[in-house]
């Protein structure tokens, strides 16, 4: 049995240079399971950081009345221009992956 393609995943931080600011972009193979799942890209990025003790209390109380913020849980990141070109690798990389399951799973004519 050949092993499994490992996942690709890069982390890149925004250019403030925050660490609440990071982003991790992933390629899962979809080759480390027998299902029939499409190999998938995604992102983990941190909406809410941790507060204190204090502001964990504020946070379950407003949780507890339902109490959302007006505008939801967004923030904003800026890419570094020295971190496009992984960026770019790793989207290419998903691209590739998904054309050749499509192919495998699907039929020629869908792939993209």
């Amino acid at each position: 049995m050949e092993k499994p393609l490992e996942n690709k995943s890069i982390y890149l931080q925004c250019s403030c240079l925050s660490p609440a600011h990071l982003l991790h972009f992933t390629v899962d193979t979809g080759e480390w399971t027998e299902s029939d799942w499409p190999p998938e890209a995604f992102v983990e990025f941190l909406l809410n950081p941790v507060c204190g003790f204090w502001g964990r209390i504020k946070n379950a109380i407003l949780y507890i009345f339902n109490k959302k913020p007006r505008f939801g849980y967004f923030d904003c990141w800026i890419m570094k221009p020295e971190d496009a070109p992984g960026f770019i690798d790793i989207l290419q990389e998903y691209i590739e992956l998904h054309n050749e399951w499509v192919a495998e799973n699907i039929g020629e004519s869908d792939a993209h």
